[in-house]
């Protein structure tokens, strides 16, 4: 017997964070974490970045019949970079910073003898 499907909508709430973790074997992984109504144990994915970056690849080497699937890597590979800079300056401050507070820890260190 057949019977006509129906359609329901569930209105869920749900928030979403972003990360990227590289682990001790050096494996950089995308992590989401989604949070289902106001519960405060997240749903985890992890996606290895090696994996998308191929994906997307093998993706716009399929569309090269179109012109522009080039220019969309290129695009990306763009914001990578913006991206690649940004962390390096950061992680420049932080590291300065770390240093200058290591220092200033000795020298307290050194006084109270």
């Amino acid at each position: 017997m057949f019977f006509d499907t129906a359609k329901a909508t569930l209105p869920v709430h749900i928030s979403v964070e972003n990360d990227i973790e590289v682990d001790i074997n050096g494996n950089c992984q995308l992590l989401t974490l989604l949070f289902v109504g106001d519960d405060d144990e997240p749903i985890e994915t992890r996606l290895p970045l090696d994996g998308v970056i191929s994906n997307l690849t093998d993706y716009y080497r399929e569309v090269r019949a179109n012109e522009h699937g080039y220019m969309q890597l290129y695009a990306i590979a763009n914001e990578f970079e913006k991206a690649v800079d940004e962390l390096r300056d950061i992680a420049s401050q932080l590291e300065d910073h770390s240093l200058y507070d290591d220092r200033q820890l000795d020298i307290f260190e050194d006084n109270d003898e």
